[in-house]
C-alpha cells in the first residue's frame, strides 16, 4: 500500500469515527431533538412558507393548541387532525418579504404558514373545535377517553 492510499485510508477511518460519534449523539438525544425540532428550520424557501409560533397546553380533558397566524384571513386556514397529529396550513393575505444581507439571495418572500404538530396525548379529532380571532387560532382537541366507569343497575 502506497503513501497516498494510507493517507486516504486514514481520512476514511477518521470520517467513519466522526460519523459513528455523530450517530451515537443523535441516538442518545433523539427524544430531545424530536420534541424541540432542533434540526428543522422554521421556514421552507422552496415552498415559500414560514412555521407559525405555537403553544400547546394540556388539561385533564383537552389538548389546547394556540397558533399565531398574522396576515391571515379565517377562510385561508386549513386544519387537519388525527388522533396524535395536527396539521395547520394558512395562506397570507399579502406576502411577507425579508431582505438578507451578505448572501447571494437578497430578498426572501413568504406566502403561507405551515406546521405539523405531534400532540402530547391521543385526541378525538371529530370533536375538535377551533376559533380564530385577531390573528390567533385556538384549537381545542378533547382527549380520547381511556376508560369508562359503568354503573350497575
Amino acid at each position: 500500500m502506497g503513501e497516498k492510499e494510507k493517507r486516504k485510508d486514514i481520512f476514511e477511518r477518521i470520517y467513519d469515527i466522526f460519523e459513528d460519534v455523530r450517530q451515537r449523539i443523535r441516538d442518545a438525544f433523539e427524544e430531545v431533538f424530536e420534541s424541540f425540532d432542533v434540526e428543522k428550520p422554521m421556514f421552507n424557501l422552496k415552498e415559500k412558507c414560514l412555521e407559525p409560533l405555537v403553544d400547546i397546553q394540556e388539561t385533564e380533558d383537552d389538548v389546547i393548541v394556540t397558533v399565531d397566524l398574522p396576515c391571515v384571513d379565517k377562510d385561508a386556514i386549513k386544519i387537519n387532525a388525527t388522533s396524535d397529529t395536527l396539521e395547520i396550513q394558512a395562506t397570507m393575505k399579502k406576502s411577507i418579504k425579508f431582505n438578507r444581507w451578505g448572501t447571494v439571495q437578497e430578498e426572501v418572500e413568504f406566502q403561507k404558514f405551515k406546521k405539523l404538530i405531534k400532540l402530547p396525548s391521543k385526541v378525538d379529532p371529530k370533536r375538535a373545535q377551533a376559533r380564530f380571532k385577531q390573528g390567533i387560532l385556538e384549537i381545542r382537541l378533547p382527549k380520547k377517553v381511556k376508560k369508562f366507569r359503568i354503573e350497575i343497575k
